[in-house]
Formats: C-alpha cells, structure tokens, sequence
C-alpha cells in the first residue's frame, strides 16, 4: 500500500485536489472538519492506494464532494471560511514527495467571482454537445485528407490544395470559426 500522487490548487471558497489514479476501482473519500482520508484500488494489477491529509484549515464536510474520471479523482473541498487563502495543503510544513502543487490551475483569485464550483459541476455533468475545432496550419499544403467532416461547417478544400500565402489561410481558418474575438 502506498499513497496515490495527488496535485492541489486553492480557490477563493474551495480547495481542489487531484489524485492521480488511473482506473479506479472501490473510491473512498472520507471528508472531515480538518482532514481527508482517500482510499482506493488501481491500475490493471489494483494496486491499494491510502492518502491521509491534516487539512491546513478546516473544511465544511457536508458541501466537499469528488468525482470519478478514468484518469484521476477530483476533490473539491468547500472551506471553512471563504476568502482565506490555503499557503500550502498541509497542516504541516513537512515536504510529501506525493503531493505537488498544480501550476496549470493556480491562479491569483484575490479579484475573482468564484466560478470554479458551477464549472465542477457542469464537470460532473455528461456533455451534451463535443465542439471540435481544427486549426488551419499555414502554408503550402493542407492535409491529404481534407478539413470537411460531418459535424463541421467549413468550406470544402480539395486534397493537397495549395495554398500559395499565409493569408488564405488565415481567411478560410476565419470563415471556418468565425471572427477573432
């Protein structure tokens, strides 16, 4: 048993952390005032994975949830006390080689509404609609096989097209995803 690597972000009203666990199996995240238990079964060989977090601050248990994807478990703690920010996740200061801060998701939310709840929830949704956009690489060829599909309305090019310049490019990738904003 060993515990799972996990990435943290912290938000105006909610903490999130992701554990990295690739098919889960037997998820179990216990939420309490000022810490997380997160149990569970993975990869193909279901390895048992146990993380036990002493919160920084405490937490309100009853509005905390996660969700479940093939890739990972997303935990969204609701704080204690909005606004405070969380410095790091831990109550100490102790450096845990499985717990990295998530760059791709911290931001300064000093000025920020906080949107990051509805977006967990549309998250825990199923997508009623995919948009798939294809940019135009420039310049003297397109792909052998066209940008038309079904599900877009593109202007129809021919195979191996030349483009000649840059600009016809720029002015079918425009007519295809409309105006830059």
């Amino acid at each position: 048993m060993q515990p799972a690597s996990a990435k943290w972000y912290d938000r105006r009203d909610y903490v999130f952390i992701e554990f990295c666990v690739e098919d889960s199996k037997d998820v179990n995240v216990n939420f309490e005032k000022s810490k997380l238990t997160f149990s569970c079964l993975g990869g193909s060989d279901n390895f048992k994975h146990l993380n036990e977090i002493d919160l920084f601050h405490s937490i309100d248990p009853n509005d905390s949830k996660h969700k479940r994807t093939d890739r990972s478990i997303l935990c969204c703690l609701r704080k204690g006390e909005s606004g405070q920010s969380w410095p790091r996740l831990t109550k100490e200061r102790a450096k845990l080689n499985w717990l990295s801060v998530d760059f791709n998701n911290w931001k300064d939310w000093e000025d920020d509404s906080d949107e990051d709840m509805s977006n967990f929830d549309r998250f825990s949704e199923p997508p009623s609609t995919y948009l798939w956009v294809l940019p135009v690489v420039a310049c003297e060829t397109l792909p052998q096989h066209g940008l038309t599909s079904g599900a877009m309305s593109a202007p129809r090019i021919q195979t191996g097209e030349t483009l000649g310049r840059c600009s016809r490019a720029r002015e079918l990738n425009h007519s295809a995803t409309g105006p830059a904003p």
